[in-house]
């Protein structure tokens, strides 16, 4: 838009001529005779009325002539089409930016780069390089404004890294996407990143995240026996469902401390009539158990199985189960309870137990 900018105007003096007073005119006479001082006739002029004077012209002042302002053009409107802003790229990303508005962040395609843009040279975004201490995984994270909001993270390949030339990899202490929480079993935080990886965190690594907030998972987590060594994951503690952990499984969940009980609800020790054999049944372990294993559990009185005696009238042998496999059962801890039931009476009558060592169904969940 063309401005045009006014002068001012310079001010036009008015000159005012003033009257010019006519010289008198010589007088023109008639003359008349009377009588001198020696008698002698003299002629005496007698005088013509003056003429009336008449006044020189007033000019009138010259006015000054009038600034006429010109006026502005009018913009002509831009069609949003042909609107171009500034263009930006991520260095590990083939997309091109355009900040509309200056600030928003917004992909543009390969038609428009040339036909609008006409190949412009295109700025690189600021994006900076984290990643966990305890991960591998690197993120670029992108600082379209300063507002954390609109931050861009994303999850690295190995191409997209070389792509953006091995760039320096800070540690960061949050990533977003991350999730913080607290198994019920003890006062210990982890958290998930996005790559999956679990990390049990310290009390700086808590503090580097800026005290994220995180949720207690309440009725699970992780458990073992007093005198056994086995840990089991258990999705229902109340109810004493769980099963034993591979020390794998337990790494992955980052060596989660157990919370040590002596029992678990619904848990069994029983013998076999006629035998001195002690054995325990749980969501853990199902074995027979030695003399300091059972007084370490409080020496519980074992149920006798296969028993008729008069002796035991409250021990009962549970009817004989219909035909079961283990597709009859959604996990394994289910399973391990109907073989528990079951096996004092009338041995592996499923036939849940493929490798004799009392544990029903260890292919399931």
């Amino acid at each position: 838009m063309i401005k045009i900018s006014m002068r001012g105007l310079a001010a036009i003096a008015i000159v005012t001529i003033g009257c010019i007073a006519a010289p008198q005119p010589a007088l023109a006479g008639t003359a008349s005779i009377t009588s001198g001082l020696n008698g002698s006739s003299v002629e005496t002029p007698t005088p013509t009325p003056a003429a009336s004077e008449t006044p020189a012209p007033t000019l009138a002042p010259t006015e000054a002539p009038t600034q006429t302002a010109t006026p502005e053009p009018s913009p002509v409107p831009t069609d949003p089409a042909e609107q171009t802003w500034t263009l930006a790229k991520i260095a590990y990303l083939d997309t091109v930016y355009e900040l509309v508005d200056g600030v928003t962040p917004t992909p543009i395609s390969f038609e428009r780069y040339r036909d609008v843009y006409k190949f412009a040279a295109v700025q690189p975004a600021p994006t900076a390089y984290v990643k966990y201490p305890w991960s591998a995984t690197v993120y670029g994270v992108t600082f379209w404004q300063t507002d954390s909001d609109t931050w861009q993270w994303d999850e690295l390949t190995f191409p997209q890294y070389q792509k953006a030339h091995y760039p320096a990899v800070r540690n960061a202490g949050w990533i977003l996407g991350s999730s913080y929480y607290q198994w019920s079993t003890s006062a210990e935080l982890f958290v998930q990143g996005g790559d999956g990886v679990v990390h049990k965190l310290n009390y700086s690594e808590w503090a580097d995240s800026g005290f994220q907030d995180f949720e207690r998972l309440d009725n699970v987590g992780f458990q073992k026996l007093s005198w056994s060594a086995e840990i089991g994951g258990m999705n229902d503690i109340a109810g004493g469902q769980g099963a034993k952990l591979s020390y794998a499984e337990w790494a992955a969940e980052s060596f989660p401390t157990p919370q040590v009980v002596q029992r678990f609800p619904g848990d069994q020790f029983y013998r076999s009539a006629g035998d001195p054999t002690v054995v325990y049944a749980g969501p853990l372990v199902n074995r027979a158990v030695s003399y300091p294993e059972w007084a370490a559990a409080g020496f519980p009185a074992p149920d006798v199985h296969g028993s008729t005696a008069p002796s035991s009238p409250t021990v009962s042998a549970p009817a004989r189960p219909g035909d079961k496999d283990c597709g009859d059962f959604a996990t394994r801890a289910e399973a391990q309870n109907w073989f528990n039931t079951y096996y004092p009476t009338y041995g592996d009558i499923a036939g849940l137990d493929s490798d004799n060592d009392r544990l029903a169904c260890e292919t399931l969940p």
